[in-house]
């Protein structure tokens, strides 16, 4: 692949194996593989969980927009996503602009059991529910929002 042009950016909710995918991509093309959640844990020096709890989810989206922007477009490369970069129009434009969208999706069982945040607390019984419920609504509303991707993928 030429290292000048469109980049492969993978979208889709948390879960449905953007980043595994995205691995298997670079071994196989040998592009520069970025990660938006990498790039804004590193700006703030923590993990996105703590990045969620102290600072909110506001902070972390405001950050990762300016992470997405810093990226150069003149350079192919695979662009993994958070979940909900998609969540604000202004990202959804410039990732048209870097390269071809594509979407991973997952049904709602798959990714829950995917969510390396299940079980993590003492009252797993609490954190299931409030997470399955989270689930369902992500589940509802994100394929309205992949209609923008250029390719989508089960």
């Amino acid at each position: 692949m030429s290292q000048t042009g469109k980049s492969i950016i993978l979208i889709g909710m948390m879960g449905a194996g953007k980043s595994v995918v995205g691995s298997c991509l670079q071994r196989r093309t040998k592009l520069t593989l970025l990660d938006t959640d990498e790039i804004v844990a590193s700006k703030f020096g923590m993990s996105i969980n703590e990045i969620f709890s102290k600072y909110g989810e506001q902070a972390f989206r405001e950050t990762e927009t300016q992470a997405l922007h810093e990226i150069t477009p003149a350079k192919q490369m695979i662009i993994v996503t958070g979940g909900g970069i998609i969540l604000r129009e202004e990202n959804i434009a410039f990732l048209k602009r870097l390269g071809a969208v594509i979407w991973l999706d997952a049904n709602e069982e798959t990714l829950f059991k995917r969510d390396p945040r299940i079980g993590r607390c003492c009252e797993a019984s609490i954190q299931e529910r409030r997470s399955r419920e989270c689930y369902r609504r992500g589940c509802r509303f994100m394929p309205k929002l992949h209609v923008f991707a250029s390719i989508r993928r089960c």
